[in-house]
């Protein structure tokens, strides 16, 4: 049971998701604060803008009468953490915290290894349509109004967080074998879903072309949607542009509608589609989700796209392979012409170890590959694989890149640049606009 008159503290108020709940319960007419780094984090302009206070790191932070959220990546040796329990203060974490703030709404989860920030951005814009709505999207946005029953938000399925939760509806875009330093096997992870699937309280919309989703051992009603024919809603692709695909949805041989979406590659579309799948359960019209996606602008990290003089820049969280693919797929869609560059930092060691041979197949589908170095994490900060084994697979398109001796980028003035990874590869293109201050 959430207290509305507590005094909540933040350990890594900085954090994408715990940033946005910080926001929501700011909103929402909470007391909260935190502490972080002293390092500038983009989502800190959000909780300035909330005029939330975010102070760093030091036990003394730590207070009576406080009630303690932890970060995830933060353990019990954390200095904060060891002083809450000195003073048996209460502690959760953020998907607990999280699991019982969300009793007080109609919930909506999203969930999927691939494609749910987008697919929770989009909804949430969707629905923010009617009215000011409650949201948390992993890239760190969080909206919160009192005033609003719905609530929408990212359900994350690392080491089973998202068991936590018990919505009204639940999307999974997808199943699949990611987090193998969590996760024993693909099963494990499908086992991890059918527990979410069974608190699912109304109607589940699963992307039906994943084998693994009809794998799935409920009792609530699933709606399955895909480009198969054997699927209740088909998506039908009417037409491919270089910058947007129209796309039809017929459900059971009826027609839904025809949409478009200015996200270029299937994945764009299947994210789509289940947005406007659960938008149309809340009976909005067709011409209402369609404008709505016109006047979407994207979610933080996901194929970004800026110009830097001749050179078209991407910027993009993908790490696992499938998600590398699909990224690489879109920006052949939208530059066909362009030759594209990938500069890939690979994250965690266990990810890297695991999918080597994979990341090997997709990058390869790049014209050029740069590979920095692992990004570890709190968790495994060595490993036995390096970014030089991924090279090896490429062949003679690919080099091993440091902040320490990026000529070889430098030297490319024009085509398509896609800085992919999900730690901290922003710092590499920050490098290479520096480092290019005069190029015309």
């Amino acid at each position: 049971m959430i207290d509305r008159n507590g005094n909540y503290f933040i350990i890594g108020i900085k954090g994408s998701g715990l940033s946005a709940l910080a926001a929501i319960m700011k909103n929402d007419g909470l007391k909260v604060a935190g502490s972080d780094i002293p390092d500038y984090v983009f989502t800190q302009d959000k909780l300035k803008k909330e005029k939330i206070k975010v102070y760093p790191f030091n036990s003394k932070n730590i207070q009576a009468g406080q009630t303690i959220i932890q970060g995830n990546s933060f353990n019990d040796d954390h200095p904060e953490v060891k002083r809450a329990k000195e003073l048996h203060l209460p502690i959760m974490h953020y998907h607990e915290f999280l699991g019982e703030y969300l009793k007080d709404y109609f919930s909506v989860g999203v969930s999927g290894a691939h494609g749910k920030t987008t697919t929770t951005g989009v909804l949430a814009h969707i629905l923010n349509h009617q009215e000011k709505i409650n949201y948390l999207i992993g890239d760190g946005s969080g909206q919160g109004n009192p005033n609003s029953n719905l609530f929408v938000f990212e359900a994350d399925e690392y080491e089973r967080h998202f068991t936590k939760y018990f919505p009204d509806y639940l999307v999974i875009t997808n199943i699949d074998f990611d987090h193998p330093d969590y996760f024993r096997d693909l099963n494990d992870v499908i086992d991890a879903f059918n527990t979410i699937a069974n608190q699912t309280k109304k109607q589940i919309f699963a992307f039906g072309d994943d084998d693994s989703t009809h794998q799935l051992d409920t009792s609530c009603p699933i709606l399955y949607f895909g480009f198969k024919k054997d699927n209740q809603v088909q998506i039908i692709i009417k037409e491919t542009k270089r910058a947007s695909t129209i796309f039809t949805l017929n459900q059971n041989g009826k027609k839904i509608g025809t949409f478009e979406t200015s996200l270029p590659g299937h994945q764009y579309v299947v994210d789509m589609t289940a947005a406007i799948l659960v938008a149309k359960s809340f009976s909005l019209s067709n011409e209402v989700i369609q404008a709505q996606i016109n006047s979407f602008k994207g979610v933080k990290r996901r194929f970004n796209i800026s110009k830097f003089k001749k050179v078209t820049i991407i910027d993009d969280y993908a790490h696992h392979p499938n998600e590398i693919a699909a990224s690489i797929d879109s920006a052949r869609q939208m530059f066909p012409e362009e030759e594209l560059t990938v500069i890939f930092q690979p994250h965690t060691y266990t990810r890297t170890a695991k999918y080597l041979q994979d990341y090997g197949r997709v990058l390869g589908a790049a014209d050029k590959v740069f590979v920095t170095d692992i990004f570890s994490s709190p968790r495994e900060k060595t490993g036995t694989v390096t970014n030089n084994d991924i090279v090896k697979l490429i062949g003679s398109k690919a080099h091993v890149i440091s902040l320490k001796d990026m000529s070889e980028l430098d030297q490319i003035k024009n085509g398509v640049l896609l800085f992919m990874g999900a730690g901290d590869i922003q710092k590499y293109e920050q490098a290479y606009r520096k480092s290019n201050p005069t190029q015309v």
